[in-house]
């Protein structure tokens, strides 16, 4: 299994550089081979019926095509030693303290932020995810000059997380230890940021809520999904409120309409009727979200991911 992890390595000398020459050769060669197949696939009817492509397909096919691309260029290796160098000295390596500090202060924010513009929730999530990525890119990019510029744009654009993690791996150990490690490790540090995001959003006070009923349609449709925050200042009749029903003994929340407010009494259209609640009952109110709309997100991830 020598050499499998070729590509996260330059050619130190000409032998090498002639090496790696033939690696992408044969990989160009096996891509070649590969498009020559598909349009005689996808051009002629097979069995009857045209195959047609799909984007599960196609996310699937370049997934496999890059597993088999690095076989194939380690095919024209394996018989071969490459002197494996080690990261410079100088390489700048973030510290595992500023990475976590990092994560934070963008967690941090983020519920803050949320919390004064509750309004504009999908658009401060996607910063927050999208601008947090991009420090991480730039952190990968900075800690991996000895990879090979082509795998060092894949793999820092793709998968930042886990370069950083082989970075920090001790140099001692072989490069397939380091790599399987690294992989393990990133998966550990990916399931625990993720609850902890899921917990930092939950305290910025914002909640999705799927409706599942028509009672209320069109201004809120069946099988939608609406956002209500926990901090408001007031509510006036007409607005929509996720609140606790008072004849709903499993203590689900419950959309209704706000028609009148005396003192801390509430009186609220649901889905069955009308009833008065105290102003305590009130979990959330919805609100119109701006900068980013929920419904054409959704649109586009279901015609993306859907067949």
């Amino acid at each position: 299994m020598n050499n499998l992890f070729w590509f996260l390595h330059k050619p130190v000398d000409e032998r090498e550089r002639l090496l790696y020459l033939r690696a992408y050769q044969r990989v160009l060669g096996f891509w070649s081979l590969l498009l020559l197949v598909g349009f005689v696939l996808f051009s002629v009817p097979v069995f009857g019926k045209e195959l047609t492509l799909r984007p599960k397909m196609i996310a699937l096919g370049i997934e496999l095509l890059l597993y088999i691309s690095v076989i194939v260029g380690w095919t024209a290796l394996r018989k071969d030693e490459l002197e494996i160098q080690t990261a410079p000295e100088k390489e700048v390596r973030p510290k595992i303290s500023t990475l976590v500090a990092t994560y934070l202060l963008i967690l941090v924010n983020t519920v803050l932020v949320l919390r004064l513009f509750p309004q504009y929730y999908l658009f401060i999530l996607f910063i927050a995810v999208f601008g947090g990525w991009a420090i991480y890119i730039l952190y990968a990019w900075r800690a991996s000059r000895h990879m090979l510029l082509p795998i060092r744009i894949l793999l820092c654009c793709t998968v930042p997380i886990i370069v950083l993690v082989y970075v920090h791996m001790s140099h001692r150990t072989s490069v397939v230890v380091r790599v399987i490690k690294s992989l393990l490790v990133s998966w550990v540090l990916l399931f625990v940021i993720a609850i902890s995001s899921a917990v930092g959003i939950t305290l910025g006070g914002t909640s999705s809520y799927y409706i599942q009923t028509d009672h209320f349609a069109p201004d809120v449709p069946k099988q939608s999904r609406v956002f209500a925050t926990r901090s408001f200042q007031e509510l006036v009749p007409g607005d929509y409120v996720i609140y606790l029903h008072y004849q709903d003994e499993s203590g689900r929340p419950t959309l209704g309409k706000v028609l009148s407010q005396e003192g801390e009494e509430i009186t609220i259209e649901h889905s069955t009727g009308e009833e008065t609640v105290s102003v305590e009952r009130i979990i959330a109110k919805v609100i119109e979200l701006k900068g980013l709309r929920w419904e054409k997100m959704e649109r586009f991830l279901t015609s993306v991911w859907t067949e």
